[in-house]
């Protein structure tokens, strides 16, 4: 009987570190980030900057892609999942002459899964990844940065 018991505990101990193993980071549950209509997971927060500049983006004085007189970047945090979903996508802006560029959605929802926030990216390419630490990691968080062409705010939650 004490070797079931024993046996039973081993048991259920594997089980239930291999599901903690798989679960979901819970600061991912407000994030959804769609890359062309696809769910990238791993996406802890975001923030948008732009600045609006009157010199038309076509000027044929741009020196590349990262210089625009109008520059409009989209911060992601990321975890290691996150990372690791978008490594094909940040390796493509160094290893090929023209960085590959997708269309991007980013729904940010409540904790009861209410949408508070949709926008949606046109043209996005990776530019920056940073990540920090110190002593001993386990895991990395990073900030991935990308420029957009446009963006658009098509969904809000009213109140």
């Amino acid at each position: 009987m004490a070797r079931v018991r024993t046996l039973l505990v081993l048991v259920l101990s594997l089980a239930a570190a291999r599901l903690s193993a798989q679960s979901v980071d819970p600061r991912e549950a407000s994030y959804q980030f769609f890359v062309d209509g696809v769910l990238t997971a791993g996406v802890i927060g975001y923030q948008v900057t732009f600045n609006h500049s009157t010199v038309s983006r076509a000027d044929s004085r741009q020196l590349d892609l990262a210089y625009t007189p109008d520059q409009r970047i989209l911060a992601v945090q990321v975890t290691q999942k996150g990372l690791n979903r978008m490594q094909d996508w940040i390796n493509s802006a160094t290893n090929s002459g023209a960085p590959v560029s997708h269309a991007v959605a980013l729904v940010v929802r409540t904790s009861d899964g209410t949408i508070l926030v949709r926008w949606e990216f046109t043209n996005v390419t990776p530019t920056t990844v940073a990540a920090q630490g110190t002593g001993t990691q386990s895991e990395v968080d990073a900030t991935v940065s990308f420029l957009f062409d446009t963006m658009n705010q098509t969904q809000a939650k009213a109140d």
